[in-house]
């Protein structure tokens, strides 16, 4: 891409130079994700009435604050990939009537399981069935 950004400039090239601008982007931001998913680790806080969710040491997608008051359930939910058949899970919240993903890629059904339980127990929410939701 060096190349290709130096032969845009030095002919003036403007719209080349977008082009290879858009897949340099492209480029770093995949690089960027494949370091994170590597180094990152994941803190879940549940404290002071908020949930939040945090990935750290590169900043990432999926950093998140939630107001516990706007919680009505966590449940948990497996996910397989059509490839190669192993599940995932993960653990959701219901907020303000919708769904939002608070942890996934996680591999042990117990992990999803325990986090779910222990932020219902430390938020006070009753737990109640979800259509859909993993149960051991």
């Amino acid at each position: 891409m060096v190349g290709w950004h130096s032969i845009a400039f030095r002919t003036s090239n403007w719209f080349l130079s977008l082009f290879g601008l858009i897949h340099s982007t492209v480029g770093l931001v995949l690089i960027y994700s494949t370091v994170a998913s590597f180094v990152n680790r994941t803190k879940v806080s549940a404290i002071k009435g908020f949930l939040e969710v945090k990935h750290r040491p590169l900043s990432s997608a999926g950093n998140t604050v939630i107001n516990a008051e706007d919680i009505s359930q966590l449940y948990c939910i497996e996910k397989t990939k059509k490839k190669d058949n192993n599940p995932t899970y993960e653990v959701r919240v219901v907020r303000n009537g919708k769904n939002i993903t608070l942890l996934s890629g996680l591999n042990v059904p117990e992990q999803a399981i325990y986090v779910e339980q222990e932020l219902e127990a430390f938020l006070g929410i009753q737990d109640r069935p979800i259509r859909g939701e993993y149960i051991i």
